[in-house]
């Protein structure tokens, strides 16, 4: 069967009732289209959700004529609480099994016919039944700043354990890794900071940017920021808490809401509430089961043996994260949906 011969497409209606995310507790028809002149025996669509686990669903077609192309199609319901699904199909001839999955770069639209178990999966984002995005949002004009590479405000540069801090704005990007481990022993900075962006306001206002998307602020080890250490402090590097809340102040005086990229499903290892490497005065989920956060990880063998992003040991998972939510409330005023 050659790849040309067959085809889903996640971004086409045709293929994908719901394009996009879709409400949980609702339905989507998937199928996908089949050009073949081996006898097609059974397609099936193969579903994975944390909260469902593995699915298998027979795939149909109404085509009852004798034309090698067929469409196949199910229909699914997604569950009654947010999450997401991944899908692939897998066609069964009576030559042999082919999979269709996600094209090798994974941003969906038309996928990839592979011939091994467990292609690339296509994505389906479940949000909550009745939630509504804000109306600002859907005529915004948005801007990323990952903040430490945008612009710095004054001379001053603050110590953090570990930096390292490039001369110029021109120089290349490095990592510093150890030779034998190839885990990372230190983070490159540019020295952007938070009063950096608040005095380039104007400037991307009369671009008619209306909302500004942050890589994450909090404090953490690294430059991007996502290896959070603790959700209630601004990372010295980029300013204080202080500085945030005056940021977002000037920001909506002017017109632009602010959007902050919280991750809060997994954490740093070194933070406040895992504390692999004791940098910390807390005690953490790594350090002790009697820790408050203790509950928030998943250990498979305590304690070197968890649950983390992508198998990268410095962002443990901890799902039931609520505390990042309350640093908007408790240091803005504004509940986080309000931005």
């Amino acid at each position: 069967m050659d790849k040309s011969n067959i085809e889903h497409n996640s971004q086409n209606i045709y293929y994908r009732s719901t394009v996009g995310a879709a409400e949980a507790g609702s339905n989507m028809r998937l199928g996908i289209r089949i050009n073949t002149d081996e006898v097609v025996r059974q397609v099936l669509l193969h579903t994975w959700s944390e909260s469902t686990g593995e699915k298998w669903s027979n795939m149909t077609t109404q085509d009852k004529n004798n034309t090698k192309e067929k469409f196949y199609s199910t229909e699914i319901s997604m569950p009654e609480n947010g999450g997401l699904i991944w899908y692939y199909f897998i066609i069964v001839t009576a030559e042999r099994t082919y999979y269709y999955g996600n094209n090798p770069e994974q941003l969906g639209g038309i996928g990839e016919l592979y011939f091994d178990y467990a292609p690339p999966a296509y994505q389906i984002t479940v949000y909550r039944r009745g939630a509504k995005t804000p109306d600002w949002f859907k005529h915004a004009v948005m801007y990323q700043i990952f903040p430490d590479r945008f612009y710095r405000a004054g001379n001053e540069i603050i110590e953090k354990p570990g930096a390292v801090y490039h001369a110029s704005w021109k120089d290349e990007p490095a990592y510093y890794k150890d030779p034998d481990t190839n885990e990372i022993i230190a983070y490159d900075f540019y020295g952007g900071n938070l009063k950096g962006i608040e005095s380039k306001l104007d400037y991307l206002k009369d671009f008619g940017i209306s909302a500004i998307y942050f890589n994450p602020v909090f404090e953490s080890e690294s430059n991007h920021h996502y290896d959070t250490g603790d959700y209630h402090k601004i990372d010295p590097i980029l300013g204080t808490n202080e500085d945030f809340k005056h940021l977002v102040d000037t920001a909506k005086a002017k017109g632009i809401n602010i959007i902050i990229d919280g991750v809060f499903s997994h954490t740093g290892s070194n933070s406040i509430y895992f504390n692999r490497n004791g940098q910390y005065n807390s005690l953490g989920a790594y350090q002790s089961k009697d820790s408050p956060y203790f509950d928030w990880y998943s250990f498979r063998n305590y304690p070197n043996d968890y649950e983390s992003w992508w198998n990268f040991s410095t962002l443990p998972n901890a799902p039931v994260i609520q505390t990042g939510a309350l640093f908007f409330v408790e240091h803005t005023g504004l509940e986080p949906a309000t931005f």
